[in-house]
């Protein structure tokens, strides 16, 4: 959760402060090595435990007991990764979170059933003490030994590649296509008087070295079909993106054969135009109700898991409803920057450059609910969750963003089309950050701290900051700052890092007390 006022940390805390940056913490590992030992461990003990407690009180219900405690057991331990070793740093701390996170979520689950089922109601003081000494044997298992400490020097550089962040690089061989000029391929010439004016236009203005006998590949059909072996300058799609069943396949198999800073050019009808369409074809009369149907069936139905197979049946993917954000963040996944668009007919015509390799090692957003890449403590990368306020693929379009527009003084990305319709509502309530409560439960995030930060957001920062960053584990509940530009927002996020390491529960403790001021009494919103 992120707030937009002012903190209350004064910029003389940073020279009081006498916590160093190249200060070595002591790090810390399980006594037990592997997680999967100590949840075997633990899941025995509980049913030793429980068996002997039923032994003792001379009952039999073996069965419902053993089954509620391993139903309960299996909740907590999924909800908190408490058998995870991730927190080399303030281990005892953390340890202690975690285990009493777990018997939380653990006794919520068993208080339920004693108070809903007749049979555990009878024996609620038998469950309660079996619930009592699991948990401390839980505790014992998870106690750490120390580790050497490590002074390693994070690497920077890993927050800009494009395995971790995502993003397109675009350090490519200006003269990588000229090797193919000389092929066996149609030439741009040839196949000129099939490609829109407009589009023709643009890409003499646009493509560095553009001429007519650059060897070209028309793509006519929409299946993910090979098409040849040897690469082309230019990769024409005859086919709307919005009318291909499997868009990532279908870009990936056809560039495969596109040369190393060669163009793809390629067309889609973006969601203004599908608005505009129905509008004209039904009246303001009936314009609400039909646009309602139609984005539940084009834009919900096709992103809610197992329901969308039956959509892609009936559809078989054609006249799809794609986003200006959701086509650009494809094309990037698979290695594509677009480079400029232009519209004509009702359709925008993209030509992308290809840039780079598809990525392979990361899940794209697509459901409601999303999974983000974060940097986390000690540098790690981690998934966070969100419900969704951009289009899908968003996440692919960051750099290309920063680049083209910049940030606007609330830190945020100035002109930012990626956000949906309701995209700015429920970031204004914080709805969407509503999932990062499961992400609290199992550990990645505390409760109060910087928020989480994608890779090359952070990129933007100071190294000195990143290597603060680090040190400390993300947030739910960040500092607050105003309109007062990037440089004043990485001071106050300096602030509280460099005053948390000194004192950490001081530090969260003020800092939740000042934002629930803010949001409550204040009506302090997000932007």
């Amino acid at each position: 959760m992120q707030t937009t006022t002012e903190t209350t940390f004064s910029s003389t805390d940073v020279a009081s402060t006498p916590y160093s940056v190249s200060k070595v913490f002591k790090r810390y590992i399980p006594a037990i090595a592997t997680s999967m030992v100590r949840a075997i461990i633990g899941v025995v003990g509980l049913t030793i435990i429980a068996v002997l407690a039923i032994n003792a009180s001379g009952g039999n219900n073996y069965v419902p007991v053993l089954v509620l405690f391993w139903s309960a057991w299996l909740v907590a331990t999924k909800l908190t990764d408490k058998y995870i070793h991730k927190y080399p740093y303030r281990y005892y701390s953390y340890l202690i979170a975690s285990h009493v996170k777990s018997a939380l979520v653990m006794g919520g689950v068993l208080g339920v059933a004693i108070l809903v089922v007749d049979i555990f109601q009878a024996q609620a003081s038998l469950i309660l003490s079996v619930f009592a000494c699991a948990m401390l044997v839980d505790f014992v298992v998870a106690v750490p030994r120390r580790e050497r400490p490590l002074d390693k020097e994070y690497d920077h550089k890993v927050l800009a590649s494009r395995e971790v962040g995502g993003q397109a690089d675009l350090t490519v061989d200006a003269s990588a296509s000229a090797h193919f000029r000389n092929g066996t391929h149609q030439t741009f010439k040839e196949v000129a008087h099939g490609v829109h004016n407009a589009v023709v236009k643009q890409m003499r203005q646009t493509i560095s070295g553009f001429h007519d006998k650059m060897s070209v590949r028309v793509i006519s059909d929409r299946k993910a079909a090979s098409t040849g072996t040897e690469p082309v300058e230019l990769l024409i799609s005859d086919v709307r993106i919005n009318d291909v069943r499997r868009i990532n396949a279908f870009l990936i198999k056809h560039t495969e054969h596109l040369a190393m800073g060669g163009y793809f050019i390629g067309s889609y009808q973006p969601l203004e135009s599908k608005r505009a369409a129905i509008r004209q074809r039904y009246g303001s009369g009936a314009f609400w109700p039909v646009f309602l149907m139609s984005f539940l069936w084009s834009r919900i139905w096709p992103k809610v898991p197992f329901l969308n197979r039956l959509y892609f049946l009936v559809t078989q993917g054609t006249n799809r409803h794609l986003s200006k954000a959701e086509v650009w963040g494809r094309l990037s996944f698979c290695g594509l920057h677009v480079i400029s668009e232009v519209e004509e007919e009702g359709l925008r015509h993209i030509i992308a450059q290809r840039v780079g390799t598809p990525i392979t090692n990361r899940k794209p957003s697509y459901y409601p609910i999303i999974g983000l890449n974060k940097i986390g403590l000690d540098g790690q990368v981690l998934k966070t969750h969100k419900l969704r306020s951009m289009y899908p693929f968003s996440e692919f379009l960051q750099k290309q963003i920063f680049e083209q527009n910049g940030l606007a003084e609330s830190g945020k990305f100035k002109n930012d089309f990626r956000l949906t319709e309701y995209g700015p509502f429920i970031r204004r309530y914080w709805l969407d950050e509503v999932p990062q409560l499961f992400d609290w439960l199992c550990g990645d995030i505390k409760l109060v701290g910087i928020r989480p930060t994608s890779p090359h957001f952070l990129s933007l920062y100071p190294k000195s900051f990143v290597d603060l960053y680090i040190k400390v584990k993300p947030g739910f509940i960040s500092p607050i700052f105003g309109d007062d530009g990037f440089d004043r927002i990485v001071e106050i996020e300096r602030i509280y890092l460099e005053r948390y390491l000194e004192a950490p529960f001081r530090t969260d403790v003020s800092l939740f007390i000042n934002t629930f001021k803010d949001i409550v009494f204040r009506g302090v919103r997000s932007k």
